[in-house]
């Protein structure tokens, strides 16, 4: 029989946890978190860990592409833009996330839609249309425009620090989609800080004529990996508010818990 290592970790919800690669994989999302790259003593803070360990880890995933070093900061190197691109051309969607987005749809009757983040944009990847006589129609596997007149946009932008929301908001200006999309900045500012501190988004036709939308997010941890978002007729939504806000968190915790 095959004894564990002093590396292994037992305790928590996984019979077996190598250490070391929970801190090789946190170290990497606090790269990928940080435009300006980090160092080694941002390491050692972030993990807990001494210096000369920070740079065992640093210097290992340096050796394998998938951290790149310039400046005396470490970035992203390589290998993580072929592990990104292998992302990106996934057609399919685990059903850890599908399942609960159909059962949420046949409980409410409403259009229910999966959205994910990459590349600083929402993509629309798995529909499933409801059983009420009204519905409202979503697209499927697209990326989504007008961000800031999108419940799931602004849940993905609320997440965003400042300096991440001012560059969006520079390179993408707040075109009005109807009478009720929020074009001011500071106004939608606001909207993103109300949207941060409740942890769920709502859009009432600002996007669409008719139409309002409710976003929530599916969490793993701290990171955001993925939205479920309800769309009805304004006139629906505002009459369920309560109950379907109630549903769609229920099915983001199930799609967390799978």
């Amino acid at each position: 029989m095959v004894g564990r290592s002093e590396d292994d970790e037992t305790d928590g919800p996984h019979a077996t946890r190598i250490r070391s690669v929970a801190r090789a994989a946190r170290l990497i999302r606090l790269v990928a978190s940080s435009p300006d790259g980090i160092t080694a003593e941002m390491a050692r803070t972030h993990l807990g860990v001494s210096l000369p360990t920070a740079y065992h880890l640093i210097n290992t995933l340096t050796d394998e592409g998938i951290f790149d070093k310039y400046e005396r900061r470490y970035h992203l190197g390589p290998v993580t833009g072929l592990i990104a691109d292998a992302y990106m051309r996934q057609a399919s969607v685990p059903p850890y996330l599908t399942a609960p987005l159909v059962e949420l749809s046949r409980a409410l009757g409403e259009t229910v839609t999966l959205c994910i983040w990459r590349k600083g944009g929402v993509w629309e990847v798995a529909v499933h249309e409801g059983s009420k006589p009204l519905q409202v129609g979503g697209r499927g596997m697209s990326l989504q425009q007008d961000l800031h007149a999108r419940a799931s946009g602004k849940l993905l932008l609320s997440t965003l620090s400042e300096a991440d929301v001012d560059r969006y908001l520079d390179a993408n200006p707040l075109v009005r989609r109807t009478a009720n999309t929020i074009t001011d900045i500071e106004a939608f500012k606001k909207e993103l800080a109300l949207t941060r501190e409740r942890g769920w988004a709502m859009e009432y036709e600002e996007c669409d004529e008719g139409v309002a939308c409710m976003a929530a997010p599916v969490q793993r941890g701290d990171d955001r990996v993925a939205a479920f978002t309800i769309g009805a007729p304004a006139w629906r939504l505002t009459e369920n508010k309560e109950r379907y806000l109630e549903a769609l968190f229920a099915a983001a915790a199930d799609a967390a818990r799978r």
